[in-house]
């Protein structure tokens, strides 16, 4: 008895749910982005509605957050009252989001602090005089100077990324 072949835009579509998963979206965002991005046609709210199972007013409640997060298009077509929702770089979206908002965000306040601790280090080893503690210091210090260093590879690691994105057209 042969097996019958799961439809590959099935896979897709799983494939995508559980990587918005993955991302912190909720069940119904990954639905309606795993459904938006399936195909390229130019989805309603009914058809949304009538795919997920969810109701017309969680839809569009959820649409608009997907929006607001620039991970799809909602738009009217010439001649019709109708809203329609269509897909756009989700993927890049996402991962661009994450790092700005994770990396970008704790880079530049410990671009700031660390710093004033090395500072802060450095005059308390002018006025140390014991050697042992003399040592610590100086190890504390190397620690900060490495941290200072990861964080200054960090920033161009996010300014090359900016860079591509611009080259790109890839709204960053």
């Amino acid at each position: 008895m042969a097996s019958k072949k799961e439809d590959p835009m099935k896979k897709y579509y799983e494939l995508i749910y559980e990587n918005m998963i993955s991302h912190g979206l909720g069940e119904l965002e990954s639905k309606l982005i795993a459904s938006i991005n399936s195909n390229n046609k130019l989805w309603s709210m009914e058809e949304l509605s009538n795919k997920t199972g969810y109701s017309l007013a969680s839809i569009s409640n959820t649409l608009k957050k997907l929006s607001r997060k620039k991970l799809i298009k909602i738009s009217k077509q010439p001649g019709s009252k109708k809203l329609f929702i269509e897909k756009k770089s989700f993927g890049i979206k996402l991962i661009s989001d994450k790092i700005r908002n994770t990396i970008s965000i704790e880079n530049k306040k410990q671009l700031i602090t660390l710093p004033k601790i090395k500072q802060e280090l450095k005059e308390s080893l002018k006025q140390c005089k014991n050697f042992e503690e003399r040592k610590k210091i100086r190890e504390n210090i190397k620690i900060i100077e490495n941290k200072i260093e990861e964080n200054e590879i960090l920033k161009e690691i996010i300014e090359s990324i900016k860079e591509i994105f611009d080259k790109r057209g890839v709204e960053y």
